[in-house]
C-alpha cells in the first residue's frame, strides 16, 4: 500500500514502531511522527524520528504522504543512558540512610528523600517547591539565608546542621 514505504526497514511488531503508527491510522488523513528503528545495511537498527504530512493534488485528492526521516540514534542513546544513571541515582538517594534534600536558588525544596520526609515531615505534607525557610525556627532563619545565598553565590556545596521545626517547636 501507499504507506509501506514509510515502513520499510523497520522492524515488524516493535510496540510504538513505525507499523504500529501507520498500521492504526490506515485511512486517517493527519500528519504522523513517531520515533522507530530502521534497518541498515549488515542488519543493524538504528533510532529515526519518521514523520508525514498528507499532501493532496491540485484538485483536494489525497496524493500520499510527504515527509522526512532524521536520524537521532545518538540522541536515543543518550537519552537512555541518561534515564538509567537518573534512575540508579534515585534509588541511591531515596535508600539512604542519609536525610538528602535539594534547595534551588529561589530557596525552595527541590527534592527530599524518603529519610528527610521521615525525620522532619512525618504528616506527609508537601515541601516539593516550598521555600525552605518554612521549616527553620525564625530564629535561624537569617543566618540559613545570607549562608545559602553565599554558597549559590560561590558555587559550593554544603553540609550544615540546622535545628528544624516539628509541630512547632524549636
Amino acid at each position: 500500500g501507499l504507506r509501506e514505504g514509510w515502513w520499510a526497514g523497520s522492524p515488524r511488531g516493535e510496540p510504538g514502531g513505525c507499523h504500529a503508527l501507520f498500521s492504526a491510522d490506515v485511512g486517517v488523513l493527519r500528519a504522523l511522527s513517531t520515533h522507530c528503528r530502521r534497518g541498515r545495511d549488515g542488519g543493524q537498527y538504528r533510532w529515526v524520528f519518521d514523520q508525514g504530512t498528507p499532501w493532496f493534488d491540485d484538485h483536494g485528492v489525497f496524493a500520499g504522504f510527504v515527509g522526512s526521516c532524521f536520524d537521532v540514534h545518538e540522541r536515543k542513546a543518550a537519552q537512555d543512558a541518561v534515564a538509567i544513571h537518573e534512575a540508579r541515582w534515585r534509588a541511591v538517594v531515596e535508600t539512604s540512610a542519609a536525610l538528602v534534600f535539594m534547595i534551588g536558588r529561589d530557596g525552595r525544596y527541590l527534592l527530599v528523600n524518603q529519610e528527610w520526609q521521615r525525620v522532619f515531615n512525618p504528616t506527609g505534607r508537601l515541601v516539593i517547591g516550598l521555600p525552605y525557610t518554612e521549616l527553620l525556627p525564625a530564629s535561624h532563619v537569617a543566618k540559613a539565608v545570607a549562608e545559602n545565598n553565599r554558597l549559590f553565590e560561590q558555587g559550593e556545596r554544603h553540609t550544615s546542621d540546622h535545628r528544624i521545626q516539628a509541630g512547632g517547636d524549636e
